[in-house]
């Protein structure tokens, strides 16, 4: 069957979603916790943990082939427009904002180390074929990256849908290494604008365009991998798991369309091959 090699390395960053006002005014985000209310105007974006994780169906890297990568973090930073971090506190303690993306791809082969479709594919083309995110706001910090629940019992804020296109490309680098990046644009089809759920947005970004800048990280190595995936659907048999590192920041385009790019990037590639009844 065609594979990648076991990799010990952890992929490093995975980013989603950008989005502001059509005005070219960056919409504000207001939310309650135990009784305080927040706003954060101008909204950025959200720096996603450095320990997340990714998990992918084997790719088989015939171009038609669909493999599924499902991922899951919390927010460990709120960004203001142009890049600061929000100054509110209680993040992680007393609230959370968390999210959950599923990507459909198909993955071509350009390189083999060897016999076609038998050895490591040393560089790979990635073009996305579907998919969806959301995010959420929840007031109980329950997201566990060790299980893969709490992240989705909190107030819906946004979601949409992945685009088919190009999304990008790696390089194996070393036996344990490579570089990547990818892109995705996502329709934004919903976004909370009700000022009586405890997490909303003015205006709504459903109506808005953005283009997403991913800021790469280096790698954590905190990272354990999951025991169990309950809000990503559950552990695939020999599946490929990622550490993931999301950093968004969020810019308008004049370009009138609900667009969102979503990007995907990659430093020191790497991920580790097993069996779902391994720990």
């Amino acid at each position: 069957m065609k594979h990648i090699k076991t990799l010990a390395a952890a992929l490093s960053a995975l980013g989603m979603l950008a989005v502001a006002a059509p005005s070219q005014a960056a919409p504000s985000l207001t939310f309650t916790d135990n009784g305080t209310t927040y706003t954060v105007d101008p909204f950025g974006g959200f720096d996603w943990q450095s320990n997340a994780t990714a998990i992918s169906t084997t790719p088989v890297f015939d171009g038609a082939t669909v493999s599924t990568t499902t991922y899951l973090a919390s927010a460990e930073a709120i960004k203001l427009a142009g890049g600061p971090s929000w100054a509110g506190s209680g993040l992680g303690s007393n609230y959370e904002f968390t999210i959950k993306a599923t990507i459909l791809e198909k993955q071509t082969c350009n390189a083999w180390s060897g016999a076609v479709g038998t050895s490591t594919c040393l560089n790979a083309t990635f073009t996305a074929v579907g998919g969806s995110f959301a995010i959420y706001f929840d007031q109980n910090v329950n997201a566990s990256l060790t299980t893969g629940t709490g992240f989705l019992d909190g107030t819906l804020i946004i979601s949409g849908n992945i685009l088919p296109g190009l999304a990008g490309g790696f390089f194996v680098t070393g036996t344990n290494a490579g570089t990547g990046v990818f892109n995705f644009a996502a329709d934004v089809d919903f976004t909370n604008v009700d000022s009586t759920k405890d997490a909303y947005f003015n205006p709504a970004l459903d109506t808005s365009n953005a283009v997403a800048t991913l800021q790469i990280g280096g790698n954590t190595t905190d990272w354990t991998p999951p025991t169990t995936w309950v809000d990503g659907g559950g552990i695939p048999t020999n599946p490929l798991i990622f550490q993931a590192d999301g950093n968004q920041t969020f810019q308008a385009v004049p370009e009138p369309a609900s667009l969102a790019l979503v990007g995907l990037a990659l430093a020191g590639l790497g991920y580790s091959r097993r069996r779902r009844n391994q720990a």
